[in-house]
């Protein structure tokens, strides 16, 4: 029987980096930005599924299926509705918080490595973040009400980042996992 672990929030907070943590442990990690037509078969279906409202049987694929999924799911506020879905099925969906300033450089130091490095692809431009920072402010509170008392600060004002293992740690003890 799978698990759904479902991780969105602040740009730069951390969520990639705890879902391929979690590939590593042998989860499937399915990032919603990168979903297409070339992709897995499990990230279509679930594409399909909840993009076209129908959350909760994506909630029972992963549960009927061999293989625990990490979803990372940014948080855009368009697919609010499915974010609302998914924790109506039951998913286990939590929100990484950050200060928004430290989490604009380490976006910014991202896209850097990313220049340097070229890989072209995972570079997004400064200001898609500040949209996308923007939106998170304007709709606060409801996120927080939303995803209360999911919500774990990874990213501080200093700029350090809470280690994987502790994330893992704070999400194993507040989850039904």
């Amino acid at each position: 029987m799978g698990q759904l672990l479902v991780i969105s929030g602040v740009p730069a907070s951390g969520k990639s980096c705890y879902c391929r943590w979690l590939a590593d442990q042998d989860w499937v990690h399915i990032n919603h930005d990168r979903v297409n037509l070339s992709t897995r078969p499990i990230d279509q279906v679930w594409w399909s599924l909840v993009t076209s409202g129908r959350a909760a049987a994506f909630v029972q694929v992963v549960a009927d299926g061999p293989q625990d999924v990490a979803l990372e799911f940014g948080f855009p506020l368009g697919l609010l509705p499915q974010v609302r879905q998914l924790k109506g099925a039951g998913a286990q969906h939590w929100w990484f918080d950050a200060n928004h300033q430290a989490a604009r450089q380490a976006f910014i130091a991202r896209n850097e490595q990313a220049i340097r490095l070229r890989q072209f692809e995972q570079f997004v431009a400064v200001e898609a973040f500040d949209n996308y920072i923007g939106e998170i402010g304007a709709h606060e509170h409801e996120i927080r009400a939303l995803f209360a008392p999911k919500i774990i600060e990874t990213l501080k004002p200093d700029g350090t980042r809470m280690p994987l293992e502790e994330i893992h740690r704070q999400i194993l003890a507040g989850s039904r996992l």
